[in-house]
């Protein structure tokens, strides 16, 4: 907040950052868990068995797209909040999240994979962040 003064461009990067990670219940609920502990949810995202991992939100096309729209609202602060925000998760993400390739969040390459998680992540690697997430005792 300090460093732009504006309470749009700190709430847009805030909640845009977050909430990018709601295309993660679709995932949880079409496979029936609705169990939103925490544990659970870990639990279901590093063990269960997803045949297709979709996250729309996480396409790196929505990156560009926010950007190009941008070009147009330059002096809108939550906008350009919200292109930080979405453009910081994703970048966080595709670092953190054990990818097979760098193309693993562009939704062309999804689409090309035919969604198949096999094909986007490194599943030895999360089982591995998934155990070390267990033994330190962080959920």
């Amino acid at each position: 907040l300090n460093y732009s003064n504006s309470l749009a461009l700190s709430l847009g990067n805030l909640f845009c950052g977050v909430l990018v990670d709601i295309d993660h219940l679709f995932e949880y609920f079409k496979f029936r868990l609705y169990n939103l502990k925490p544990k659970a949810v870990l639990w279901a995202f590093f063990e269960a068995d997803f045949k297709k991992i979709y996250l729309f939100l996480h396409s790196i096309e929505l990156v560009i797209l926010f950007w190009m729209i941008m070009i147009f609202f330059r002096n809108n602060m939550l906008l350009l909040g919200v292109a930080i925000g979405y453009t910081q998760h994703l970048i966080l993400d595709n670092l953190n999240n054990k990818v097979i390739s760098p193309f693993s969040y562009f939704l062309g390459y999804k689409v090309y994979h035919n969604f198949n998680p096999d094909k986007l992540f490194d599943k030895v690697k999360l089982k591995k962040m998934y155990e070390k997430i267990k033994k330190e005792g962080v959920l």
